[in-house]
């Protein structure tokens, strides 16, 4: 009997964690906006198209973290705009021994290849700015 109680009393204490979810931990002053336009961003370099390889990356981003909706701008309660000014690389790390070669780099858009993985890098972190706060 003892048993029967004791199990029946653990399962009710379990019920109320069954519907507990961790919603989104958007900033304080982004508390309203659930839906956010994001038109293409403007291109000011002289690298052709790179403005739609940035903004797709960072709506994908956004649809992956699930935190906002994208829509367009007549129906979404906020709008993010971008422009893209500069692409550069500069050296982070030296070798050892020779600090006139180069073991890492800072890639800001420089080389096309890398571009993809560039602008993946830069729209987790817009993403997780906007939809986390820092």
């Amino acid at each position: 009997m003892k048993k029967a109680i004791g199990a029946a009393l653990a399962c009710v204490s379990l019920t109320g964690c069954l519907g507990y979810h961790v919603g989104p931990a958007k900033p304080y002053y982004l508390r309203d906006v659930r839906t956010i336009a994001i038109p293409t961003f403007t291109n000011k370099t002289l690298i052709p198209r790179v403005e739609v390889l940035v903004t797709d990356t960072v709506i994908k981003q956004f649809q992956q973290d699930g935190t906002y909706r994208i829509g367009n701008s007549e129906n979404a309660d906020a709008t993010l705009k971008g422009e893209i000014i500069r692409i550069s690389r500069s050296p982070a790390r030296s070798v050892r021994g020779n600090v006139l070669a180069t073991s890492e780099f800072n890639l800001a858009m420089r080389e096309r290849q890398a571009l993809p993985l560039a602008t993946e890098e830069l729209a987790n972190h817009l993403v997780t700015q906007l939809s986390e706060g820092w």
